[in-house]
């Protein structure tokens, strides 16, 4: 019980070395290689870097990512003289990760997960964390109406493989500030599906009985 206690707040000895900063890049490293499948997935990408004059490693799925993005960011981040001034992954995010969608990522499973969703992973010495950027492009079919679904009247989009796009036809046809889109995932395993959820919320204002704007 004695033991339990002090160890509440600790990290979990297989997350230590993610969490931790300075002097586990080495084991942060491994740890990742093997969640990963580096060297048994042969489309599993691992590649060394050195960013600020500092060793750093990225992941991305061979295929997904999208090579010009992915290849403007690591040019940015080797002609960095030294990372002396930045604090933390998250700090480093901010101030030198050029991709819109990019966020540190503290969670060593969530990291994973988003790799295999076909984001990119990096990390470098002497930070906590990583960085997850979204550099993916699938290949997609056209959003052209589908052969097998006809309809009378109006035109009619077909969904594709990517999320982002589905999102995008979503908010077209029911954009608004009523119009919320949200994100479901079925399971946390590496078979885990995520869609998009549309819901529409009616707003009232005080004292209106409808739309009309009358009480």
């Amino acid at each position: 019980m004695e033991q339990a206690k002090q160890g509440g707040n600790e990290t979990a000895p297989e997350m230590a070395g993610y969490y931790r900063g300075a002097g586990c890049f080495s084991l942060k490293a491994a740890e990742l290689n093997e969640l990963l499948g580096v060297g048994r997935c042969f489309d599993m990408t691992g590649r060394d870097l050195s960013i600020g004059g500092r060793q750093a490693r990225l992941w991305v799925v061979n295929g997904y990512a999208q090579e010009d993005l992915l290849e403007r960011v690591i040019a940015g981040w080797q002609a960095l003289p030294d990372l002396n001034s930045v604090t933390d992954a998250a700090d480093f995010c901010r101030r030198y990760v050029s991709a819109c969608d990019a966020a540190a990522e503290p969670d060593r499973d969530t990291a994973v997960m988003g790799v295999f969703a076909g984001k990119t992973l990096a990390i470098i010495d002497g930070f906590g964390g990583g960085v997850v950027l979204d550099a993916k492009q699938f290949p997609t079919r056209s959003v052209e109406e589908p052969d097998t679904s006809r309809v009378l009247r109006g035109s009619h989009d077909g969904f594709v493989e990517n999320l982002m796009q589905n999102a995008a036809l979503l908010r077209r046809r029911g954009g608004g500030h009523a119009f919320t889109l949200g994100l479901s995932t079925s399971c946390r395993s590496a078979r885990a599906r995520t869609w998009p959820c549309a819901t529409w919320r009616a707003r009232q204002t005080r004292g209106c009985c409808g739309p009309c704007g009358k009480s």
